[in-house]
């Protein structure tokens, strides 16, 4: 169901909503879904540019050993869903699948 309405273009809080689950479940799916090679492009759901390159910065810095140390370097301004996100993106840019938002 997730991926359905991925494919539909709904962001991760509309999925939640409509499924009735939290949206840190709904970025675990597009983990699982990712890892399986089975997530559409999920370029629509990056934050900004500014937000997003912030938190590729920081990831990097971080060597992405752990989100709470990412989330606690960026305060409490970034979501976990947001950085979850932003890393799957970073995931699948590595691998050539998908390119950079704008």
């Amino acid at each position: 169901m997730t991926l359905e309405q991925v494919r539909a273009g709904l962001d991760v809080a509309q999925i939640a909503r409509r499924r009735g689950i939290r949206e840190g479940t709904v970025a675990a799916h597009l983990e699982r879904l990712t890892d399986e090679g089975l997530a559409p492009d999920l370029t629509y759901l990056m934050p900004g540019p500014e937000r997003y390159e912030r938190i590729v910065q920081t990831l990097m810095e971080l060597e992405d050993e752990s989100l709470k140390l990412v989330k606690d370097s960026l305060g409490d301004d970034y979501s976990y869903e947001e950085l979850r996100l932003v890393r799957l993106h970073m995931r699948r840019s590595s691998r050539g699948s998908s390119n950079l938002p704008a």
